[in-house]
């Protein structure tokens, strides 16, 4: 065996090297490229490839443009006109690293124009393997232009490694969109040869450049977020909980416009849909997150998608709890917009002589129902005597009422309810209900499991009822886990655990009070895996909260369980009041509404 002598490497060679780390595929060049023509201030960019990039990938924009100096300078390796030695742990643009022109001048054959705004005439520079062919005076317009073609020429095994043509233009657009939606400001256009892909008008508006890349139907089923926390600025738009996907390619995160892969942001995304949205579906939407710059590092990885937080448990325990709470919020509006404002009607409505003993009782099954160890709110009466006063700014549930009253067959004017006065029972699983122009359809076991879901969140905000255990249950765990455990002890309290420690023991003291103490053991070893896994405490609420999700359905009506008018009446009450009511804890609806109008094209009534 030879032993072969250190040498210094040729600059093709590091040149090559660098490729691959920057140029991965065709969608890599487009997206350096874009960022350069951003960053030199365009406000028109358009973009044209040919046979998914591989032959051609040519970028035209307006921006400010190179003097012949500048352009043979922009092709060395580590130059960059964005960038001091001070400015490295604040960086605010796109391209900063002065790699990303050399690494694809070395792999392709490039053709460049540009030109300053300041001179007549511009220039054109011929490139090939990194090397520079010629360079000469040529007219052009303001801004620059290059031409990438015979991408990997050099290196033709790189070419193995793409996919068809199909899959690498969807990457190509898939960046494209990426881009677009940070620079609302800026008209994109993509062509494929002569045909136009996508064209993004620019905008004033971050609302309508995510409706013009998403769509309007992600539009029309979004919700907007906006949240500040300290000097984090977290904006946006995400979807609601009925539009969802079987994977998380549609969620798009900004960090101070760039975009960057997270996965972390990702797990804060899908905690904040815990429960309201199935465990195996994602949600879409498009996240902006402004922070200092010295609290952020970008210069992780040659790409640049990658992006280190300085305290990181805190962005996405932020960025979670803002669009829980938008998520909650439309709830509400959901529920007070199904039907004619419910104040509008309670406000005029006088109940007169109503009695009816029926309708006074709700059976003591269904009150069972509620308390499987917990102190509930017993359920409210279903007519009320006239209205003292009222909250506008709160749903339903903040009417100020006297005392119940009695009920009876005929009266002049029913209270208008927004989810309507239930009519019947159906397939043992769903009640109908009607208001004055809709009717609804209810799954019972969804809407039940959901109110009983949020009663125990109330439980957990004012303090879990705990049990206190004859002897300590002991858990076998590794010092490290138990640290771990330990150190977000105020967290397992909050859920109703207090904990203690002996040798290599975790010690349960007390435990909520629904709780079965046979589930500790496995409980506690997932935490501890997951808080070692994830490093993010906000895990431990995601498995406490899925086990009262857990609980809530097994305490909840089932499919079969028959209901009486009352009964069915108390639960429509009870969900006009429950947060988070249009899913059950799976993601599932609770229920779906048919107009009047809807219904009677059924028998050609229109």
């Amino acid at each position: 065996m030879t032993t072969s002598k250190i040498k210094i490497l040729s600059s093709k060679t590091i040149n090559l090297i660098a490729a691959g780390e920057v140029v991965e595929r065709p969608a890599s060049v487009v997206k350096e490229l874009l960022e350069n023509a951003i960053d030199s201030g365009a406000t028109e960019i358009e973009v044209t490839i040919s046979t998914a990039g591989k032959n051609l990938i040519a970028i035209k924009d307006n921006g400010c443009g190179m003097t012949k100096e500048e352009m043979q300078i922009a092709v060395e390796r580590y130059a960059t006109s964005k960038l001091d030695e001070e400015d490295i742990f604040k960086i605010s643009t796109f391209g900063f690293r002065g790699e990303a022109l050399p690494s694809i001048a070395a792999i392709s054959r490039i053709t460049m124009y540009s030109r300053p705004s300041s001179q007549e005439f511009g220039n054109k520079m011929i490139m090939e393997g990194g090397e520079i062919l010629s360079i000469h005076t040529s007219p052009c317009r303001v801004g620059t232009a290059i031409e990438v073609r015979d991408l990997f020429y050099a290196v033709p095994a790189r070419l193995k490694f793409l996919k068809n043509d199909r899959s690498e233009t969807s990457y190509i657009i898939d960046i494209f969109n990426k881009i677009a939606l940070a620079h609302p400001n800026i008209t994109f256009k993509l062509m494929n040869d002569i045909k136009i892909l996508l064209r993004y008008e620019r905008t004033d508006s971050t609302d309508e450049r995510i409706r013009q890349v998403l769509g309007d139907e992600f539009f029309n089923h979004s919700i907007q977020v906006a949240h500040n926390h300290g000097e984090m600025q977290i904006s946006g738009i995400v979807s609601q909980p009925t539009y969802n996907k079987r994977t998380s390619t549609e969620q798009h995160f900004y960090i101070n416009k760039r975009p960057v892969k997270d996965k972390f942001l990702q797990i804060a995304m899908k905690l904040a849909y815990q429960d309201v949205m199935a465990s195996d579906r994602f949600p879409a939407g498009v996240v902006y997150i402004a922070l200092p710059y010295h609290e952020i590092d970008v210069n992780v990885h040659p790409a640049k998608t990658e992006i280190r937080f300085r305290d990181s448990d805190n962005v996405r325990h932020v960025l979670s709890k803002a669009i829980k709470e938008k998520l909650q919020q439309n709830s509400l509006h959901s529920i007070e917009t199904t039907s004619k404002s419910f104040f509008d009607y309670v406000l005029k409505t006088k109940i007169d002589n109503v009695e009816s003993q029926e309708n006074n009782e709700v059976s003591s099954a269904y009150k069972n129902l509620y308390e499987p160890n917990f102190n509930f709110i017993k359920p409210n009466p279903v007519l009320f005597e006239p209205v003292k006063s009222v909250e506008t700014h709160r749903p339903a549930q903040s009417v100020v009422i006297e005392r119940p009253v009695s009920f009876q067959k005929t009266f002049d004017m029913p209270v208008h309810y927004p989810l309507g006065h239930a009519k019947c029972q159906i397939f043992g699983t769903y009640m109908i209900s009607e208001a004055e122009d809709k009717i609804f359809v209810v799954d019972i076991h969804a809407a039940h499991e959901r109110v009983i879901y949020e009663k125990f969140k109330k439980e957990v905000a004012v303090g879990v009822k705990r049990q206190k255990l004859l002897l300590p249950e002991e858990i076998l765990l590794d010092e490290n886990k138990i640290a771990n455990i330990l150190e977000n002890k105020q967290i397992f309290e909050k859920f109703g655990f207090m904990l203690s420690k002996s040798h290599n023991f975790l010690l349960i003291h007390e435990v909520p009070a629904a709780f079965k103490v046979k589930d500790l053991a496995k409980l506690f070893e997932d935490v501890a895996d997951d808080i070692a896994s994830y490093n993010f405490t906000s895990r431990i609420d995601e498995i406490f909260e899925q086990f009262y999700e857990t609980l809530a359905c097994h305490t909840s009506i089932r499919a079969g369980d028959s209901l009486s008018i009352p009964e069915m009446n108390q639960l429509l009450r009870d969900m006009e009041q429950t947060l988070l009511i249009d899913q059950c804890n799976h993601g599932r609806p609770t229920y779906n509404t048919i107009s009047k109008k809807d219904f009677e094209k059924l028998f050609n009534r229109t």
